[in-house]
């Protein structure tokens, strides 16, 4: 069985092979943007890589007389040449050892990287009117993929749309200027208009409440193994005179993204109004 499917404009005749499909030679090279030459110099030069029958293989094809090639005999009727000439196929396996061993260009790449997806994977085989006449579940089957298809671009979308706040917030920390005082991260954390307001003691009592902080406002170790947060020496003078130096924990630019919607999501909470009863 034959069908016809494209890539990049490009209509490509795939043939059924034993159990796999098939490519000719010329719609190879035009596939990878590449010369026949350079398609037949890798079968012939890397012999030792290339198997007859596993990755390619030859077929008789017939001339029709007006530039025309058959894999079936023209009709003597038509006054057709009936000159064969052997024309190379490849299979599924040959075309993506054909895409590793040439020269990596955007289009090899791209060529590849469809013939990995489509020629590979069988839920992809072509599918014609023929094969749902003989097999009408397939058309309830395309109808239930069709269906967990929206279904999950439904979810997909939902989500986008529940992680906006967070997402808009991560980018926001992508351009910051590393650690920060966790009182600072109270502000950049704080939107009225989205219901998300706290200040710096809020925050470290949300953040003692949900298990991130200890009572001394230390961050507990698992938080600081995961590099949410860090310590930053900082030296001071004592009355009399005598320098000494202390830790200020720090939350990162990690710990800042990561925290960000679990924080949220309590402090929006706690602003919640709650319905008496």
């Amino acid at each position: 069985m034959n069908a016809i499917v494209t890539f990049n404009n490009l209509d490509l005749e795939v043939l059924e092979y034993k159990d796999t499909w098939s490519l000719s030679d010329r719609q190879v090279a035009d596939g990878f943007g590449v010369t026949q030459e350079a398609i037949r110099k890798q079968r012939t030069q890397g012999a030792t890589e290339y198997i007859e029958g596993v990755h390619y293989y030859y077929k008789d094809m017939h001339h029709d007389g007006k530039g025309g090639v058959y894999d079936t005999p023209p009709d003597k009727s038509g006054g057709g040449s009936r000159n064969t000439q052997k024309m190379v196929f490849w299979t599924k396996k040959g075309v993506i050892t054909l895409g590793f061993k040439l020269t990596e260009t955007p289009q090899t790449i791209a060529f590849r990287d469809w013939a990995s997806d489509y020629i590979l994977n069988s839920n992809n085989r072509p599918t014609t009117i023929q094969d749902f006449l003989n097999n009408p579940r397939s058309l309830a089957e395309l109808a239930l993929r069709y269906a967990d298809t929206l279904e999950e671009n439904n979810r997909l979308e939902a989500q986008a749309i529940e992680n906006k706040p967070y997402i808009a917030y991560a980018k926001t920390i992508e351009s910051s200027k590393g650690s920060i005082k966790i009182g600072d991260y109270a502000k950049t954390l704080c939107n009225k208009e989205q219901g998300i307001n706290t200040g710096q003691n809020q925050l470290f009592a949300l953040m003692r409440e949900l298990g991130i902080l200890m009572f001394n406002n230390e961050p507990l170790q698992k938080y600081l193994n995961m590099g949410y947060f860090e310590y930053k020496p900082q030296p001071f003078t004592k009355p009399n005179g005598e320098r000494c130096l202390s830790f200020r924990p720090l939350i990162t630019p990690r710990g800042q993204v990561k925290l960000a919607k679990k924080l949220i999501e309590a402090i929006k909470a706690k602003n919640t109004p709650r319905i008496k009863s």
